[in-house]
């Protein structure tokens, strides 16, 4: 017998909204990895999410890491966290403003979430024509393909392994880099992928969300500098990213909104300052100091804080708390404990 439990209770979250909201349900999700158990009540407060929010201006987003690394063959992060400002993937989320509402797979890079002519053991994809990383290149499926592969790579480990488990042969595949190819991904042109499955799976398209399937160029390079510098598909670019300072992204011009139905893009930059102290941000978030007007705190909230702004209403409006999203569940040894009556 097993028990499957995830100790992640309630985030809660700062996020000031007196210049905009900035692709909040992203927001919301930056820490949705880290173990955090409050054992206090949740709070919600949706007055964060702005469905119309303001265009321009620089969204801040302080964080006590130290250090990013954006490679995303390593990354363990969902549709809905920073992955999604610089990449896109086949597939991704489509998140209501209202939380309580169910949370889509829809098309991202592809023209739709994947077709399969056998019942979920193949799935082919196309891509949409004119999307372009931030140099302008057009993205091929044959990024996409290489992207996967990286994944493979000792060199290259810690993200999710979902597609490591259900594409044929990846049990004995190590990665590219040794100039192997996983014969399970076809690649027949630049603009279709298809993938072959051990077996029928209907969720393979929330599978293509992830971040090993973000396009990386063949010709990306080293792997400590790609993970500082990636080539951006998404909204933003990476114009800075110096370790304990700062990451600076700004607007990569060859997204196009057209091609991307569920990034909204408001801010012209995003700057994360790193090494930040919590308590600090925090207060000053508490307090509207005006380089906080436009800012989202990446840690909990201290507890200290945390009561301070849930005795005032205005600064209570800042609060939020997300949920683990795990699911939590007893799996039991039915050949064993065969009388229902005992389950």
């Amino acid at each position: 017998m097993f028990i499957f439990k995830n100790n992640t209770a309630s985030k809660k979250i700062l996020a000031s909204t007196a210049a905009f909201s900035l692709l909040t349900i992203s927001l919301l999700s930056l820490s949705a990895c880290t173990n955090y158990n409050s054992g206090k009540t949740s709070i919600t407060n949706t007055s964060v999410l702005n469905s119309n929010p303001k265009k321009g201006g620089t969204f801040t987003i302080f964080t006590s890491n130290t250090n990013m690394n954006f490679d995303p063959a390593r990354s363990q992060g969902l549709p809905i966290t920073s992955n999604n400002f610089i990449f896109r993937a086949l597939t991704t989320w489509k998140v209501n403003p209202d939380l309580s509402k169910q949370t889509r797979v829809v098309p991202d890079l592809a023209t739709d979430t994947g077709t399969t002519s056998d019942g979920g053991k193949t799935w082919k994809y196309t891509l949409k024509k004119g999307v372009k990383y931030e140099d302008g290149t057009e993205i091929t499926s044959h990024d996409i393909k290489f992207g996967i592969e990286r994944s493979f790579a000792d060199s290259l480990s810690g993200g999710f392994g979902y597609h490591k488990t259900l594409l044929v042969g990846a049990e004995n595949y190590r990665g590219p880099f040794d100039g192997k190819s996983l014969d399970s991904i076809e690649t027949p042109d630049n603009q279709t992928i298809i993938f072959h499955l051990k077996a029928p799976f209907a969720d393979w398209p929330w599978v293509t969300s992830l971040a090993a399937f973000v396009p990386v160029p063949t010709s990306s390079g080293d792997a400590q500098i790609y993970s500082k510098r990636p080539k951006s598909s998404g909204p933003y670019r990476i114009v800075q990213n110096e370790v304990g300072k700062q990451v600076v992204m700004q607007r990569n011009k060859y997204w196009d909104s057209k091609l991307d139905s569920t990034r909204t893009a408001s801010a012209d930059e995003i700057v994360w300052k790193l090494g930040s102290d919590t308590t600090v941000s925090a207060q000053s978030m508490i307090q509207g100091n005006t380089d906080t007007k436009a800012a989202f705190l990446a840690d909990f909230v201290p507890p200290a804080q945390l009561a301070q702004a849930q005795a005032h209403p205005q600064s209570r409006k800042l609060l939020t708390t997300s949920s683990d999203g795990a699911l939590e569940y007893l799996a039991m040894n039915t050949r064993r404990i065969t009388d229902i009556n005992v389950r």
